[in-house]
């Protein structure tokens, strides 16, 4: 029996409810550097959802400010992958393997950082393609954009530096010294303070806009990964040297405590409620809740050597 045109339309409709209800979901994306996949992470209720497989194994993740995208990071390149299908569309060769991804809050570029070149690929999103690449020395490790996608900065591991690149002409204005071993970093919701995690002096350096030094902030043990609130009321660091992660405020700089993870914590993102952290031996997530400023759930396997983790902005 044909269905008939009423029934045809219900069914288009079902589908695209599926396919819009998928996409607005909170989602946690986990990339891992032991398997070619990004592990899903339903934030609802913490349970996997899914998985999103790439050409080859995967080490940095971020989303696009609609949540429609998922751009994936892995030793070939980088993957675009659609959020609601969680299938690749275009997979984009990069001139090395690359360390990180971030999208711009306007959704028109990706940067890559490639640090065994000390170069930075520009990604325009809509062309799916390369359009210039940035030298970086020292070895460009991370990147993030301010929210106006005016700037983007860029952590330098060996050369201890933090770049400031302007995007509208995709050149560097500034390179100012960080601490030894810079590698994460994060930028306030205003755009009015960065914060790096220098891995190699136990320090967090803060910096203005324009990457002039306001602080360094001691007691952190080989810190991995930074994540700024955004209600910038606090700031998590995550402790690669002692499985853990600390709490700060960030008005003044103050410890509100110290959180046990899982081991070789690698990666932190944050939400105004939660934080959530990639434990890279372990295979684990754990999360911290920002009201108790204390673990509040472990997802016991999120993939094989767990290494970033980028969540849907809605």
């Amino acid at each position: 029996m044909r269905p008939n045109k009423i029934q045809l339309c219900n069914s288009i409709l079902l589908g695209l409810i599926f396919m819009v209800s998928a996409s607005a979901q909170p989602y946690a994306y986990v990339a891992s550097a032991g398997s070619i996949t990004v592990t899903v992470v339903d934030r609802s209720n913490d349970s996997i959802a899914g998985f999103i497989v790439a050409p080859q194994p995967t080490v940095g993740v971020d989303v696009s400010p609609d949540d429609s995208k998922i751009y994936i990071a892995h030793t070939g390149g980088l993957a675009i992958a659609d959020a609601a299908t969680r299938s690749v569309l275009a997979n984009i060769d990069l001139p090395s393997s690359p360390q990180n991804v971030a999208v711009s809050p306007n959704g028109r570029w990706a940067y890559v950082t490639m640090p065994w070149i000390n170069q930075v690929a520009v990604i325009d999103t809509s062309a799916q393609s390369i359009i210039d690449t940035l030298n970086i020395p020292g070895c460009p490790w991370m990147v993030v954009f301010d929210r106006y996608s005016y700037r983007a900065y860029v952590t330098s591991m060996y050369a201890g530096t933090l770049s400031i690149i302007r995007v509208s002409d995709r050149t560097v204005a500034r390179t100012v010294q960080t601490g030894a071993g810079a590698s994460a970093l994060d930028i306030s919701p205003n755009g009015a303070r960065i914060y790096v995690a220098n891995s190699w002096d136990n320090t967090v350096t803060v910096h203005a806009y324009n990457g002039v030094l306001l602080d360094t902030i001691q007691g952190f043990s080989y810190p991995t990964s930074i994540a700024v609130s955004p209600l910038n009321d606090r700031f998590y660091v995550v402790n690669g040297g002692s499985q853990s992660v600390a709490i700060l405020r960030t008005a003044t700089h103050e410890f509100i405590n110290t959180v046990q993870v899982g081991m070789s914590p690698v990666s932190v993102a944050a939400t105004a409620e939660r934080a959530y952290v990639a434990n890279e031996y372990s295979f684990s997530m754990s999360v911290v809740g920002a009201a108790q400023s204390a673990l509040v759930d472990t997802l016991d396997w999120v993939g094989y050597y767990p290494v970033s983790v980028a969540l849907s902005k809605h």
